[in-house]
């Protein structure tokens, strides 16, 4: 029997293609049970508004491990509030999953609680939730905080407009007045349409400040707005500095018994690995030891620089002290991560009246597609064409004449 070498060739090389594709589709593929993603940071609203709930980490797994999202693919969301009930089926007029979301038209109090979402296809699934509080009134206790400081320009960001329609400019508040700021004149000004820019703050422009937009959902108007509390500091005297803790003094620093509090999270000199375009929060965790946790301060800088006064912008913020047992917690919050960001030094400071402590951290974004992935995927399919190529230098194939002497053979 003849083998012709194009066909052998072909043949080999049709193997390699569909060695390369089976090999990056079982690479990108999850199989199993469900992945779990996030959780999502919480929400916090008021009653009466319009309130379309995302989950934004959900998105950025999509899109960072490149999944198919098709007509067979299934997004299921759970809703327990507080009495253990689900509005999603109790509400159906109000309360209405919306894509992979959900809207509040309007919110309610019953809405608190934690939306569970499950997507699902025949190649993956993923799986998260989200807090959800909605209160009767204003709540000061959880709103997005700024912190900024005497003589610094200070910039406020209203986020999750653009899932809003907006037929009109919106407008800011201070402290909960019904007269609006004078934007446009005097220290403040908009900019690109959501930014609150303040001038030289002082210490009389601390307080909150709400952003405020009429919608229309199905001809009906809802309000839509957002809280910041913005605390303003004055510089600190270098000469009451208090003593700087370094990693290399720490265990000195922490052997009389945790005296003094400390950072236990992030490690200093580590990085914190994500991807573009995705969100982030990262938590300084500080044991107080024997000190008041109250009178222990917690913050971050972004390449030396306050948060708000970095590149980071209107893109980040920090959250407010929790206090848990005798651990603090502030988290550092990044709305959406750009290609700027890769090895930013993140710093989180630690300090009371007589101690203080640093540690240091950095932003590493990863790539689309890990290294080792694709150099294993070019080496298969080197290894391929060598097999395939070496195999066709050793086919010997036989003479014409054997061939034929051999059918005559036969014949006889």
């Amino acid at each position: 029997m003849i083998i012709h070498r194009q066909r052998l060739f072909d043949f080999g090389t049709y193997i390699v293609i569909l060695s390369m594709r089976s090999f990056l589709n079982s690479a990108l593929a999850l199989k199993g049970s469900c992945v779990v993603v996030g959780p999502e940071i919480p929400e916090y609203q008021v009653q009466g508004e319009a309130v379309i709930i995302r989950f934004p980490f959900l998105e950025d797994a999509i899109n960072y491990r490149k999944l198919q999202v098709d007509n067979s693919s299934t997004f299921h969301i759970d809703h327990i509030n507080l009495r253990n009930q689900s509005n999603l089926k109790s509400c159906r007029d109000r309360v209405k999953q919306s894509g992979r979301g959900v809207q509040l038209l309007p919110s309610h109090p019953s809405d608190s609680g934690t939306f569970t979402y499950t997507l699902r296809s025949h190649t993956f699934c993923l799986t998260g939730s989200i807090s959800v509080t909605v209160y009767e009134a204003e709540e000061p206790n959880t709103m997005m905080t700024y912190n900024a400081r005497v003589g610094e320009d200070t910039k406020i960001n209203c986020p999750h407009l653009r899932y809003f329609k907006r037929k009109e400019n919106l407008m800011w508040y201070k402290d909960f007045q019904s007269t609006a700021l004078p934007v446009g004149r005097g220290q403040y000004t908009i900019e690109r349409g959501i930014i609150l820019s303040i001038k030289n703050m002082s210490v009389k422009d601390q307080g909150f400040y709400t952003c405020r937009l009429n919608v229309i959902f199905n001809n009906t108007r809802y309000n839509v707005s957002r809280t910041w509390r913005v605390q303003v500091s004055a510089p600190v005297s270098e000469s009451a500095a208090p003593e700087v803790v370094t990693s290399n003094n720490l265990n000195a620093f922490t052997s009389s018994g945790y005296s003094f509090p400390y950072i236990v999270f992030p490690v200093n000199g580590s990085f914190i690995e994500s991807h573009f375009g995705s969100r982030l929060a990262i938590s300084c965790v500080v044991r107080v030891g024997n000190q008041s946790a109250q009178s222990t301060d917690v913050t971050w800088l972004v390449n030396g620089q306050p948060v708000e006064n970095s590149h980071l912008g209107a893109r980040a913020f920090l959250t407010d002290k929790s206090i848990t047992g005798n651990h603090l917690e502030v988290q550092l919050v990044i709305l959406e991560l750009q290609q700027e960001d890769n090895w930013t030094e993140l710093k989180c400071i630690c300090q009371n009246q007589d101690q203080k402590q640093e540690v240091v951290t950095q932003i590493k974004l990863e790539d689309s597609e890990p290294l080792w992935m694709v150099i294993a995927a070019i080496s298969s399919c080197f290894i391929l064409v060598v097999c395939v190529f070496l195999y066709h230098l050793c086919q010997k194939p036989k003479k014409r004449g054997d061939y034929i002497q051999a059918q005559q053979d036969s014949t006889i």
